[in-house]
């Protein structure tokens, strides 16, 4: 039984915990006519955390490339990124959502460059930096959703957690209509604004979460997009009885 009860204990201390994900620093551009964009970071980033990059387009315009480097322009050697959702109104607006782990970039100002397919369009390009993420793999049950339609008041459709402390992205943007609020999750944070509202929420439980945004005024042309994240894992060690997080 003290076998059995001391290898229990030991389980415990070396049991995962989850860490607490946190937001570091953002950016954002606009630009008209243009088949390509680009925006840096306003401090270094830091190897081991990762870039969240929201792209947006309208007229129809088709992302090519997402990169990034220390200067803008062609990346020779920079971070790879991953597209995770898309929404594609059927009026011309383009948004998609990336993510990419940084392991090149790391301690410069890291150079989010875009190119576009299509003719010369408007476009809009959001930065930000999370640490403490376990990936840009969405977790074991957990999905990613986006919705289109017309209205002021906009609902996602619903995804799936399966920790606390998940990472949920948020972002809605719509052509020529203010986004006022986003709410629903874990009162989301409304980071950036220049392309509609891109923002997180810590998720406080598992389960079914939707996000609802409020809109200026009525209006067709908009996306949402929600998507999930894993925190990073820790470990518990005991410290006067206490699990304590390292």
């Amino acid at each position: 039984m003290r076998r059995l009860l001391a290898t229990i204990f030991i389980a415990w201390l070396a049991a995962p915990a989850l860490a607490e994900w946190s937001f570091v620093q953002k950016n954002e551009i606009t630009t008209s006519e243009a088949r390509a964009i680009s925006i840096s970071f306003t401090a270094p980033v830091t190897n081991g955390h990762f870039i969240m990059v929201g792209t947006l387009a309208d007229r129809n315009l088709t992302v090519n490339t997402v990169c990034d480097g220390s200067a803008p322009g062609p990346c020779a050697a920079g971070d790879t990124f991953t597209s995770i959702q898309t929404a594609s109104p059927s009026n011309g607006l383009n948004m998609t959502l990336w993510c990419a782990p940084i392991t090149t970039t790391g301690g410069t100002r890291s150079v989010v460059n875009v190119t576009f397919n299509g003719d010369f369009g408007s476009a809009a390009l959001n930065i930000a930096e999370y640490a403490d993420l376990a990936s840009c793999t969405k977790n074991a049950g957990s999905a990613r959703s986006n919705s289109i339609g017309n209205g002021s008041t906009l609902t996602s459709a619903a995804i799936i957690t399966t920790h606390i402390n998940d990472l949920v992205l948020v972002w809605v943007c719509s052509a020529n209509n203010p986004i006022n609020s986003i709410g629903g999750g874990s009162n989301p944070t409304i980071r950036l604004r220049t392309s509609g509202a891109f923002g997180d929420s810590l998720q406080s439980s598992a389960g079914p979460i939707t996000m609802t945004a409020q809109g200026a005024v009525s209006q067709s042309r908009y996306g949402f997009i929600i998507a999930a994240f894993p925190p990073a894992e820790t470990h518990q060690k005991h410290a006067r009885g206490k699990p304590v997080v390292f």
